[in-house]
């Protein structure tokens, strides 16, 4: 019987959880005899599994999780005299442990960007300055030689060896799953009179890049006013909750083209996808991006920036424009030209690579 401590303590619900959960769907396959002790916040889901004990632990904040990854997990193990064969980070880093190999999943894009953010410009941009500044920091000093990293890209896995001067040969890639969409069996969402829609689901991060959309929309306005007047872009955000950004619409003078959903359910988003006229996606930091394998699914036209990941989900799929990041006279043309064709869309299927099945193979090599 193998122990394998598992971190998952920073995942505090919504989207952080996914991995989470995908991981303790396919680890009831796998676990054997083994014991795993895996470390979770007090809300996060419980799957009642045998030979699993879960900890909870309430790091509700950046400064206590690196607490708990310096010292607290240690002092847990020890205090409870766990001596664990591995050790499993859902969460980027590992912890500071010497002599048991640690198996790290890796999926924060932030640190490779090259983008400056202001750490007194409210919480939203602390956080990425937190990211690209303190954090690289801290996955530098939990890496030791017993540490395999996992990312889910190959241009990931170049990134990371080149930034934390990590040596390729223990840095594995794997695909998540990738939920399956099928769009026969979701209702159309009616958008009302305005011919053409467009959907962006994105948060109000700056890298989201919601300026973009406003300036191809008001050059499209002066180019092509009659178009433009049937046109609605809608962001999945609340209005009173974004009120700078609110304020920049009207400054760029294209109030009339944005349309602010609120939180919209999954049921009404999948409608969303099947009645919109396309996917607008100028985010520029990204790793991998549900939004686009959405669209895709829905065969439906996609606008994005020209970027690693975009190029690494979407190549070879014939639905796809790829725009030059800041070039809106582009992204201007490009929107007129989607609403004016009605193109029919192959199907397409990404091939993956490596899975969960490859995962827990890694797993059980490394714990022996």
């Amino acid at each position: 019987m193998k122990k394998i401590v598992v971190l998952a303590d920073a995942m505090r619900g919504g989207g952080t959880t996914t991995v989470y959960l995908q991981f303790m769907k396919h680890l009831k396959d796998y676990i054997g005899n083994n014991q795993y002790y895996i470390f979770v916040h007090p809300n996060i889901p419980k799957p009642e599994i045998e030979g699993v004990e879960f900890v909870e632990v309430d790091t509700h904040s950046h400064f206590r999780r690196l607490l708990f990854d310096y010292f607290g997990c240690v002092k847990y193990l020890k205090k409870h005299q766990i001596k664990p064969d591995l050790i499993i980070s859902l969460e980027n880093t590992g912890i500071r442990i010497k002599n048991v190999n640690q198996l790290v999943m890796y999926m924060q894009a932030l640190p490779f960007y090259k983008r400056k953010w202001s750490l007194f410009n409210g919480s939203r941009e602390r956080l990425l300055w937190f990211y690209t500044n303190i954090f690289p920091y801290a996955v530098r000093k939990s890496l030791n030689e017993k540490t395999y990293v996992v990312v889910n890209t190959p241009f990931l896995k170049e990134w990371y060896s080149d930034l934390y001067k990590f040596d390729k040969s223990r840095i594995y890639t794997m695909m998540p799953d990738i939920e399956r969409v099928d769009a026969s069996k979701c209702k159309d969402y009616d958008f009302g009179p305005i011919k053409y829609n467009f959907l962006y689901p994105a948060n109000n991060a700056g890298y989201k890049e919601h300026r973009t959309l406003m300036e191809a929309m008001s050059k499209l306005k002066d180019r092509n006013p009659s178009l433009a007047s049937n046109i609605r872009i809608y962001f999945t955000l609340k209005a009173d909750t974004n009120e700078k950004m609110v304020k920049q619409i009207e400054s760029y003078g294209v109030s009339e083209y944005f349309v602010f959903t609120g939180f919209v359910s999954r049921d009404d988003l999948l409608g969303m996808y099947k009645s919109c006229t396309g996917l607008l996606f100028p985010s520029t930091i990204e790793s991998l991006t549900m939004p686009l394998w959405e669209a895709v699914a829905f065969r439906k036209p996609i606008i994005c920036q020209d970027l690693e990941f975009s190029r690494y989900q979407l190549e070879g799929y014939d639905g796809v424009s790829f725009m030059p990041v800041g070039d809106y006279d582009k992204w201007s043309f490009a929107i007129e030209k989607m609403c004016l064709e009605n193109k029919e869309i192959a199907p397409y299927e990404h091939v993956s690579g490596n899975t969960w099945d490859n995962f827990f193979e890694w797993v059980k090599m490394l714990a022996e």
